[in-house]
């Protein structure tokens, strides 16, 4: 696995229909998904839990701010449009 959270801002990893996406601040999950009762599950659900393993270890050995800001983009006039 090559998916090192935090640390590479163009890493991008699907596991079945879930993606992960890499920041320097933040991991991005989103997506779907579905953890059967079968060696594929099983594979799945452990590389998953790899990877949030390694998060919380790599969390746990900073010293975090209580919260850090989130991007709101603002509007811009259109430059095409004509008023």
């Amino acid at each position: 696995m090559s998916f090192h959270a935090f640390k590479d801002n163009s890493a991008s990893l699907d596991i079945g229909s879930l993606t992960l996406e890499n920041n320097a601040e933040r991991v991005s999950i989103y997506g779907s998904l579905n953890i059967g009762c079968d060696q594929q599950g099983l594979q799945h659900a452990r590389q998953l839990q790899a990877i949030l393993n390694d998060m919380v270890n790599y969390l746990a050995q900073q010293d975090l701010p209580e919260h850090i800001e989130t991007f709101t983009p603002k509007a811009v006039k259109n430059p095409f449009l004509d008023d």
